[in-house]
C-alpha cells in the first residue's frame, strides 16, 4: 500500500533558505506540490498556516496534537528540573548571584571621595572602572545606611 506523502518545512527567519529541507523531502518521495512551508515563524509560534494546511485530515491533526502534548510535557519537565536544581544550589549556598564590582573597602572610598567633593560621579565611575549607575547605587546605599544609623536608638522618651 502506498500512502499519500505530505511534507512540511519551516524556517525561523525570512532570510533562511528552505532548499535543504525541500531536497530532503524530495529524497523521501514527497512531491514538490505536496510540501507546505512556513517562513519567519519560530518554533514557539503556534499559528502556522503551512502546518495547518499539511495536517488537513483528522489523522494528521490527531498526530500533531499528540506530538505537541509530548513536546509540552518535555518542556515542563525541563523547567521543573531547572527549578529544582536552582533550589538545591541556593540551599547549598552555591547560587549567590553576580559578584559586586566594588569591594566594601573600595565602595567606602568612593563614597568618601564624593562626600568631600573631590570627585563627581562621572569622575568616580572612570576612576573605579564602573558605570555611573554603579556609582549612584553605591551613594544611595551609603545614604540609606547613614539615615538608618541616624535613627537607630532614637525613640520615644521615657
Amino acid at each position: 500500500m502506498t500512502g499519500l506523502k505530505i511534507g512540511y518545512a519551516r524556517v525561523s527567519t525570512t532570510n533562511q533558505d528552505l532548499t535543504a529541507q525541500r531536497d530532503g523531502l524530495a529524497a523521501l518521495g514527497v512531491d514538490a506540490d505536496r510540501v507546505y512551508v512556513d517562513h519567519g515563524l519560530t518554533g514557539t509560534t503556534r499559528a502556522r498556516p503551512g502546518l495547518r494546511e499539511a495536517l488537513a485530515d483528522p489523522v494528521g491533526r490527531l498526530l500533531f496534537n499528540v506530538l505537541a502534548m509530548v513536546a509540552e510535557f518535555e518542556s515542563d519537565l525541563i523547567k521543573a528540573r531547572t527549578r529544582e536544581g536552582l533550589a538545591v544550589a541556593r540551599a547549598a549556598g552555591k547560587l549567590r548571584g553576580r559578584k559586586p564590582k566594588l569591594t566594601p573597602t573600595r565602595e567606602a572610598l568612593l563614597v568618601d571621595l564624593h562626600r568631600t567633593g573631590q570627585k563627581s560621579p562621572s569622575d568616580l565611575a572612570e576612576l573605579f572602572g564602573v558605570g555611573r549607575s554603579t556609582v549612584y547605587r553605591a551613594l544611595e546605599r551609603a545614604a540609606t545606611d547613614t539615615a538608618a544609623a541616624g535613627t537607630a536608638g532614637t525613640g520615644p522618651a521615657k
